[in-house]
């Protein structure tokens, strides 16, 4: 599935596989706008601010989900530890394809592992990025940061409890919120 496009003049979202469909992948299916980067050169982000982002987006809720947009979000990835976030759509004062400038003032944490977000460019997920679907998360909490329960911690949850024990069966132990499956 290719990456998310979005117009910058209606704000309609795209998938980059339905614009190779069409004639002119440029413009806008919605509006007939370009869908090149018409920021001015001044306001374009440099190779430095480029360089080492606070994370990546990946994905923009499209206006067919919400048509309000403050009820829509962009999709995030910590660079530190590649947990997906929800950064709300109007906390952005300028949206390209390729990169997004977060507004001044705010003050965005990642609740997994506490990374301050300072840098207000936040460019397009890499490609070697892409989350593939085999990655295991927890179903409480949703977070990436688990680890497999070893034989050795079964085997003393065991001596210790006897058949009480509920490690036995459990695969799985998240970090972040402590769940076992």
């Amino acid at each position: 599935m290719g990456r998310t496009i979005l117009c910058t003049h209606c704000s309609s979202t795209f998938n980059e596989d339905f614009l190779k469909l069409k004639d002119d992948e440029n413009i806008c299916p919605v509006c007939g706008s370009s869908l090149d980067d018409d920021a001015p050169v001044e306001e374009r982000p440099t190779d430095e601010e480029l360089a080492h982002p606070d994370v990546y987006f990946y994905s923009i809720d499209s206006e067919n989900r919400y048509e309000d947009k403050k009820l829509r979000d962009v999709w995030c990835q910590c660079v530190s530890c590649r947990t997906s976030k929800r950064i709300p759509y109007d906390s952005f004062d300028y949206i390209s394809k390729d990169y997004l400038r977060l507004k001044e003032g705010l003050d965005l944490t990642c609740k997994i592992c506490g990374r301050q977000i300072t840098k207000r460019i936040v460019p397009q997920r890499p490609e070697s990025w892409t989350v593939h679907e085999y990655i295991s998360k927890c179903p409480t909490c949703g977070s990436g940061n688990i680890q497999k329960i070893s034989a050795s911690s079964k085997a003393a949850s065991v001596a210790m409890w006897g058949l009480l024990s509920r490690k036995v069966h459990k695969q799985w132990h998240c970090r972040h919120c402590g769940s076992e499956w």
